[in-house]
């Protein structure tokens, strides 16, 4: 590397190539789900409801990708786009609204929401949401 760009490199703040760095993986990870599903990038923005040309910059690298926005990328190609590591023995519970909890102190200790677990969505299901 020249010494004029490692001086540039060195002065982007940590967190700002980090998420450049996330930014490309994402993407990548995207094309590589097209590839695998001979889907073109005018595809995928049919599916979103997305302009091609906005695609096509998002694959460039470097786009802020929202967590809404992969979670309909995901949806859209039924794929996992964008993995968390987890615990063993962690997982995630889907709960929903049960009402008020009636003044229950225990129960506003042990979930505060008063919520109930529910069963999470299979993938045949999930598909058939419109991504917006």
């Amino acid at each position: 590397m020249s010494t004029r760009f490692e001086k540039v490199l060195s002065n982007i703040p940590p967190e700002t190539q980090a998420m450049v760095s996330k930014s490309f993986d994402v993407a990548e990870r995207i094309m590589d789900i097209l590839t695998e599903k001979n889907m073109s990038q005018k595809e995928l923005a049919d599916l979103l409801g997305k302009r091609e040309s906005e695609i096509s910059k998002w694959m460039k690298g470097g786009h802020n990708f929202t967590l809404e926005t992969i979670a309909r990328i995901e949806i859209a190609l039924g794929e996992t786009v964008l993995t968390v590591p987890r615990k063993l023995g962690v997982g995630i519970t889907i709960y929903k609204n049960q009402g008020a909890d009636n003044g229950n102190r225990e129960n506003r200790h042990s979930n505060p929401c008063n919520l109930s677990p529910i069963i999470p969505f299979q993938q045949k299901d999930i598909r058939q949401f419109k991504v917006r």
